[in-house]
């Protein structure tokens, strides 16, 4: 197994017509810091590993970072916590991203080849809600925009996603559209693993936040 550098990611997401935080990969302090200067602070800070496939499990994710002393911080404490919790991941470097607005969904959106069917493409909750819930759909791509909305509806969370208690819904249209892309790019790409997670979904436009590639 092959994981796809950052570069290479975000080629991919380039070419099938993603939209996604700006993001700029750094492998020390000072290029962090001129990277949250060129992006402009709130920033969020990231590991960099093939060897950790859950950011959070490892404390590699430190979000809201407001100013040049908070990015400092969390550059050491990101070290720390990797150190504690994933002592042997081979550690690339790090990514300074765009602090996107609260309030979003978090989605998941993800395929693999399977050796039977080929390539599959999955929809469900994302982040720590894949795990707990396991609410997910599945087809075989590459899938249709009709098939893409059956996906949706399919998950007990689609109540959730058209709006309650006075949030807004999902851009439910947006979101059949990233699956056909990643049904797509599973079923033209040598991929054999993707996922992207959380995928951020707010009323007018989805981000995707957090990619892993394998070939």
């Amino acid at each position: 197994m092959t994981y796809l550098s950052f570069s290479e990611r975000m080629k991919l997401l380039e070419k099938y017509n993603f939209r996604f935080p700006r993001s700029i990969f750094v492998k020390n302090l000072d290029s962090a810091l001129r990277a949250a200067k060129e992006l402009g602070y709130e920033v969020v800070l990231k590991v960099v590993s093939p060897s950790i496939s859950h950011k959070t499990d490892v404390g590699g994710i430190i979000t809201n970072i407001k100013n040049d002393k908070e990015l400092v911080d969390a550059v050491e404490q990101i070290k720390k916590n990797v150190s504690a919790h994933a002592p042997n991941a081979h550690i690339l470097g790090m990514e300074v991203q765009d602090q996107l607005e609260e309030g979003g969904y978090e989605l998941i959106v993800g395929g693999k080849v399977d050796p039977q069917f080929g390539p599959i493409v999955l929809f469900g909750m994302g982040g720590i809600f894949v795990e707990v819930f396991k609410d997910v759909s599945m087809r075989l791509a590459p899938v249709t925009r009709k098939e893409a909305k059956e996906m949706i509806t399919e998950i007990k969370a689609y109540e959730i996603l058209k709006g309650i208690r006075g949030k807004k819904s999902a851009d439910l249209n947006e979101l059949a559209e990233v699956i056909v892309k990643v049904s797509e790019l599973m079923a033209n790409e040598s991929i054999k693993e993707l996922d992207i997670n959380p995928l951020i979904a707010y009323h007018d436009e989805v981000y995707a936040v957090d990619t892993r590639m394998v070939v």
